[in-house]
């Protein structure tokens, strides 16, 4: 169970350093952003895509 844990948090750790590049400061207590800040997210659905073989 801890080894899930830790994956989970080093991914969320990822996360943050992205999003503070971009002035967006992400903890695991708040997450501070400008009021007037646009993001724009793009989701990838991987069990959509067809795989190359």
């Amino acid at each position: 169970m801890m080894k899930y844990e830790n994956q989970v948090m080093h991914i969320f750790e990822g996360i943050a350093r992205v999003l503070k590049k971009k002035e967006i400061h992400l903890t695991l207590e708040h997450c501070r952003i400008r009021e007037r800040y646009k993001v724009k997210i793009t989701w990838i659905d991987k069990t959509k895509q067809q795989s190359r073989i």
